[in-house]
């Protein structure tokens, strides 16, 4: 995903990480104000120099560079919108929050593969998005894309209040203030002519350090005087449900933590100097622990798979050096008694302790009541930081009053901080076992021959989509992260290197990928979005050149994998080929495959799983949208998009049907790809294809989220209750089930080897397993996550290819957690067959 932005003090910034990300819709999700500052790289502000409200156009002028310098200085806006800003009619809203001479603060970064800007510009408690198309050098043609009202979640304040926390954030003088969950979509007050007086007026106020009547209450008319804080804020943030990665130390030696204590307490360290001196070894090993998490974040994916480069040898070296340190500390302290100068911490340092370590146990209410693990990544590189700040403040209250301890307050600090990182160290080794295992039953058929090649993506973020092999290619979509706009972006690799042939993101514009590849000599069609996005594409490509054919637009998300099937003529022949997909709440598409234009559209559902094309019909099932909440399974008359038959479900259908002999299985659940609801329900459910009556149904204790998988007489499936389940369809009993571990919510892959079949699995904490389907016994099992050395998200299908009579390559796409970010990894595995 990402990686996290460093909040409290850290000032070393990732920007250069995230610079050059493309454009993205509109932004929904909670985004740190700090990561905004690490994104950009250009912050300026701008005077409006006029406004046209007949084109509509929009000009400003570069007036204060805050951060790089951009070679353009005037800003011509074409302030038309895109479709989303024409639907919401937010030109005419936009047009009454600006004013000739009116201050606004805009970022701005360059896409480094396009050369143009996005940029998002911002004026008392109003946001919106601009692009920027270069045409030379230091000229740029500019249009509006649409207002961003979540972003007041990220700051609402008066202009020069966001440019004085712009400018202290860049310095590292002061952290930027979190972000507000609570504060409602929306934009600020109109402006008015009174309010222009007020912005110029603010800028003398903002240097003064006085009040700024930067935005009037949208409300009540009146005007919200924002004041201008002189001590720190915190930060964060939560993106995805995650945490960001918090340090409060600065990471450029010595002069940070001094400038730490300075900026939070400036009263009581009138005389810093001294009072750095008695922590000089505990804040110097805080500095070169924050400085050692940075570059990891850096560079661990540059050389991932090396040993050296997993979070465990990271938090084992931190450890080293905290030892270090308290050998350091040791040592001072005995030399400061042996002359005499030994004495008990003083109020100073009390207060200090105090209040840093409040601000560590509201941190720690904060990830609780969130539900968010408080000892997973990135969370845990918080706690060592915090537990030497606790141990102390427990120190300073119960030690014996104006005793010369003989151990020091900082050696006792770096004490804590060493058996916090021991602990973390122990617990980020690798768990279950080996990362290959093999089953010592000597009727095995298949065993692991090793891992051919990786391939890991350029970009942070995720493989949730599952790769596919088509000739000597390998097909794979990313979702990549980026505070300002996440995006996703296809890769063709080389089948027998994983080297990359050519990439497809639409010229920066292609959303985050869940949507699995269908490919055909025809075309690759692929879908974008997440759950969450909007007014999302299917597109065509070429299949050899990634090159795009054409793209249909929707008003809602493309999470389905696209499904083929032919157009009848008369007297029953095959036409031309079609292909349908669901667009969530959109419902379900029928297209020519070849132009793209709509043939039908089925809409009142929302559908995420691919539908499926059987002689003639298209089956589908609905999940739960943001308007249609209503669950069902659907037949349609594939050439009409009619409805054939259609029946309510009491749980939603998140994977696609799977047509057997006399019926059609369908795969039931509630809770999501990721978490369990509240009360965990599934069941594999078997209708009539005739009319969609029930012929059988099976409860499971937990969501089955893939689609079933058909072998002779029996059906495999996998639920969120971390088992495989093999459904005998005479008996209709459970023949046999298998602990995964954890969840299992990608689909099974089913081979026969040798005249015994052979299910190939993945489950979501990084195992693929290779199961003898006689009896559900595992032949083998691969775990990356003992393999990376970090925690794995695996919500992919394995895809199965065979290069030989005896040997077969396993394709098992994943997203690897690393301390700061997520890395999107595909791997090439070998079994083969047992002499």
């Amino acid at each position: 995903m990402r990686i996290r932005v460093w909040a409290g003090m850290f000032v070393l910034s990732l920007g250069l990480l995230f610079a050059g990300s493309p454009a993205q819709a509109l932004i929904t999700r909670l985004t740190p104000l700090k990561d905004v500052l690490a994104d950009s790289q250009f912050i300026f502000t701008a005077k409006v120099e006029s406004i046209d409200p007949d084109k509509p156009a929009v000009v400003l002028n570069i007036k204060d560079d805050l951060k790089g310098k951009a070679a353009y200085r005037r800003l011509p806006i074409n302030f038309t919108g895109d479709s989303e800003a024409q639907k919401e009619k937010q030109v005419p809203q936009l047009l009454k929050r600006l004013m000739p001479k009116l201050t606004l603060v805009v970022f701005v970064n360059e896409n480094t593969r396009t050369k143009n800007y996005i940029g998002f510009a911002y004026t008392n408690g109003t946001w919106f998005q601009i692009k920027g198309v270069r045409v030379e050098d230091d000229r740029a043609v500019w249009h509006l894309t649409h207002g961003e009202p979540y972003l007041r979640r990220t700051f609402h304040g008066g202009t020069y209040v966001l440019k004085d926390i712009v400018k202290d954030g860049l310095a590292g003088a002061k952290a930027t203030p979190e972000p507000d969950p609570k504060e409602p979509p929306g934009f600020g007050p109109e402006i008015k002519a009174e309010d222009v007086k007020d912005d110029m007026q603010g800028a003398r106020s903002a240097s003064e350090g006085g009040t700024i009547h930067g935005a009037r209450s949208a409300s009540e008319g009146g005007s919200t005087q924002h004041t201008v804080l002189r001590t720190p804020y915190s930060v964060l943030s939560t993106r995805d449900g995650e945490p960001p990665l918090f340090a409060v130390i600065p990471t450029l030696g010595i002069g940070g933590p001094l400038a730490l204590l300075a900026l939070l307490f400036p009263s009581v360290f009138g005389g810093v100097t001294g009072q750095f001196k008695r922590w000089l070894a505990a804040l110097t090993i805080i500095s070169m622990n924050s400085t050692l998490l940075f570059l990891h974040g850096w560079l661990a994916d540059r050389f991932s798979g090396q040993w050296w480069s997993t979070p465990s040898v990271l938090w084992l070296t931190m450890t080293l050096l905290s030892v270090l340190g308290i050998g350091w500390a040791c040592r001072r302290n005995a030399r400061s008694i042996a002359g005499g100068n030994g004495a008990p911490p003083t109020r100073g340092e009390g207060l200090t302790l105090a209040l840093v370590s409040i601000v560590g146990v509201a941190l720690l209410g904060y990830c609780l009541l969130t539900r968010q693990a408080p000892l997973e990544t990135p969370w845990n590189a918080v706690w060592p930081l915090w537990a030497a700040f606790w141990v102390g403040t427990l120190y300073f209250l119960f030690r014996r009053p104006h005793s010369v301890p003989s151990l020091s307050l900082e050696g006792i600090m770096l004490w804590s901080m060493t058996l916090a990182y021991v602990a973390l160290s122990g617990t980020s080794w690798p768990r279950g076992g080996a990362a290959i295992a093999e089953s010592e039953s000597s009727g095995s058929t298949v065993h692991f021959a090793g891992v051919k090649w990786s391939f890991t993506a350029p970009d942070k973020g995720r493989f949730d989509s599952s790769p596919v092999v088509f000739g000597d290619r390998v097909y794979i979509a990313a979702a990549h992260d980026d505070a300002f706009s996440p995006f996703g972006r296809l890769y063709c690799l080389d089948r027998a290197t994983g080297q990359v042939l050519w990439s497809f993101d639409n010229d920066g514009e292609m959303k985050q990928v869940f949507s699995t590849p269908r490919v055909t000599r025809d075309g690759l069609f692929i879908g974008e979005g997440f759950h969450e996005d909007k007014n999302c594409k299917l597109y065509c490509l070429d299949v050899n050149t990634g090159k795009k054919k054409w793209e249909f637009a929707t008003s809602s998300h493309t999470e389905s994998r696209p499904e083929l099937g032919f157009k009848l003529l008369l007297g029953g022949t095959s036409g031309p080929l079609c292909v349908n997909f669901g667009a969530g709440d959109d419902g379900v598409y029928c297209l020519d495959a070849t132009t793209g234009k709509e043939i039908w559209h089925f809409p009142g559902l929302h559908v995420d799983a691919g539908p499926v094309f059987n002689e003639g019909r298209l089956y589908i099932g609905s999940g739960v949208g943001d308007t249609h909440q209503a669950t069902q399974i659907v037949c349609l008359d594939a050439e009409k998009g009619t409805v054939i038959w259609r029946h309510d479900t009491d749980l939603p259908v998140w994977a696609s049907p799977q047509p057997i002999e006399d019926g059609v299985l369908f795969a039931l659940g509630n809770g999501n790809f990721l978490s369990d609801a509240d009360k965990p329900a599934g069941a594999l459910l078997c209708v009539s294809p005739v009319d969609g009556t029930v012929l059988w149904r099976k409860e499971v204790p937990n969501a089955v989220l893939m689609q079933p998988c058909v072998a002779g007489s029996r059906i495999y499936y996998g639920s969120r209750d971390l088992h495989i389940y093999a459904f005998d369809t005479g008996s209709r009993a459970i023949v046999w089930q298998h602990d995964c571990g954890s969840p299992v919510v990608g689909n099974l892959t089913s081979k026969t080897w040798r005249g015994v079949e052979n299910l190939y699995v993945n489950s979501t904490d990084g195992r693929v397993q290779c199961l003898d389907a006689t009896n559900g016994r595992a032949t083998w099992t691969f775990n990356i996550a003992a393999h990376a050395g970090k925690a794995v998200r695996l919500l992919s299908s394995p895809e199965v290819d065979s290069e030989t009579p005896t040997r077969r390559q396993i394709y098992v796409a994943a997203g690897l957690k690393g301390v700061t970010h997520w890395s999107a990894t595909l791997y090439c595995l070998e079994d083969q067959a047992a002499e």
